[in-house]
């Protein structure tokens, strides 16, 4: 929560040059960040809220997300207000809308709680080919999944 500007903290942290603390809008264009929990109206839904973040980071094509929204499973929960999706539909729209752009660093805090596995199917998939640009930073409990990325891994325990 520190490193995605929502805690505060002694220090900085940088993304290609960017500060944090002197230049938050550059690097928070540069970020993107899934919570464990949804952190924001619980009454808005999936679509609106993809279309806020999309808004933020200047993209126009909600066309682009429609793939994305198809394969992590959450079509049928596009409009429904968010409040009562479950657990992992609400993980699923947090993932989608913390990959929109593309971001220089993606910190993921427990990406698979509440994932069943066809979301599960889609974070692998797009961290592996889709995100290959980003640096990412898991918390994550699962080794088996995170075994697949080994090659990449850097293990903080």
């Amino acid at each position: 929560k520190a490193a995605a500007g929502i805690l505060p903290f002694t220090g900085d942290c940088s993304i290609r040059g960017n500060s944090l603390k002197r230049h938050p809008e550059k690097y928070k264009a540069l970020l993107g960040y899934c919570p464990d929990e949804f952190l924001f109206s619980e009454k808005i839904t999936p679509r609106d809220f993809f279309k806020f973040v999309m808004q933020c980071f200047k993209l126009n094509n909600y066309d682009m997300i429609e793939e994305d929204i198809k394969k992590i499973g959450l079509s049928g929960h596009i409009d429904k207000p968010i409040e009562v999706l479950s657990y992992g539909n609400r993980k699923k729209a947090l993932l989608i809308a913390s990959c929109l752009h593309v971001p220089s660093l993606l910190l993921l805090d427990e990406p698979l709680n509440g994932l069943d596995q066809q979301g599960q199917v889609w974070l692998t998939e797009k961290i592996t080919n889709k995100m290959q640009r980003s640096t990412i930073f898991m918390v994550c409990h699962d080794k088996a999944w995170l075994n697949q990325f080994e090659h990449q891994q850097i293990d903080l325990a």
